[in-house]
């Protein structure tokens, strides 16, 4: 397979990728050591990447126990009637965020689906 093929070039991202997703704090000198790669590949590589929105944003990932905080699922059912498009708006609004930050909860998603229960509300409770 030629160096620079369409395949072997996805290969090398993928492998550059899951060493950033192992730890996106590692420096270029250590995810080129871990490929195999030089430190000039993995700088244009991740470059490229940056550029394609591939990678779009770099965050810590936050042991969110140490600062006090408590993680919840809330299912909310609300009857046995659909929902109507004014309560799907309101829930989904960000008016609905905001009320419930004002209670000391930071909602990490909410999702409207279908079942047995009508909203699923991932909350994290403030310290």
């Amino acid at each position: 397979m030629p160096k620079n093929s369409v395949k072997q070039i996805e290969k090398d991202e993928k492998r550059i990728l899951l060493e950033l997703k192992k730890n996106a704090n590692k420096s270029i000198n250590d995810i080129a050591e871990s490929c195999g790669f030089s430190r000039q590949k993995v700088w244009r590589v991740i470059r490229n990447l940056e550029k394609n929105h591939t990678i779009w944003g770099y965050t810590a990932i936050v042991d969110e126990e140490k600062l006090g905080k408590k993680s919840y699922i809330l299912l909310i059912k609300r009857s046995n009637k659909p929902m109507t498009k004014e309560v799907l708006n309101i829930m989904s609004g960000k008016d609905f965020i905001k009320r419930i930050e004002k209670l000391g909860i930071e909602s990490l998603n909410h999702i409207f689906i279908h079942g047995k229960y009508d909203w699923k509300l991932h909350p994290e409770m403030k310290p």
